[in-house]
């Protein structure tokens, strides 16, 4: 569908983020890649698994904010 085409189409920049969270952001990189590797040694979601591995980020989330200006926020939950 759309979603993989989109992937195939920015896996070269996504790779590129990834490597540069994992040199930005070393510890918080290697905590999620022990998520990932947990995910895909989970036997109660095999159907996700393919998923998982297609997935070029360490990271779920991807925000693009461009040229625009942001309103002051903070997730609730957070730390200030």
């Amino acid at each position: 569908g759309p979603a993989k085409l989109w992937l195939e189409d920015c896996a070269l920049s996504l790779r590129l983020i990834d490597t540069i969270l994992a040199v930005a952001h070393p510890k918080l990189y290697n905590q999620a890649s022990a998520v990932i590797q947990q995910l895909c040694a989970n036997e109660e979601i095999l159907d996700l698994h393919g998923l998982i591995k297609e997935w070029p980020l360490v990271f779920t989330t991807i925000t693009i904010v461009q040229n625009r200006e942001m309103p002051l926020h903070q997730d609730p939950k957070s730390m200030p």
